[in-house]
């Protein structure tokens, strides 16, 4: 489980990246929720994010649920 500063900071990072860089959301229970653009998530600051997902799919993302954030492997553009 994460603490609420590195939650904080490793968030922030990843949505402010340019150009942004898919990167996934791993539970406590091992479910991965894929963030593939900048939009699937909202988050301002605090201990709580929204994600979205496909088929209107909404859930908020609590950092005491997360067990961290992976980078997705992604093909080069040409």
């Amino acid at each position: 489980m994460m603490n609420l500063g590195e939650f904080e900071q490793k968030l922030q990072t990843l949505l402010q990246r340019v150009p942004f860089q898919p990167f996934a959301i791993e539970l406590d229970d091992g479910e991965r929720w894929l963030v593939v653009k900048k939009e699937n998530v909202m988050y301002l600051d605090g201990p709580t994010g929204v994600y979205f997902g496909g088929d209107r799919f909404m859930a908020f993302v609590d950092y005491q649920n997360v067990r961290g954030f992976h980078m997705l492997e992604v093909a080069p553009t040409t």
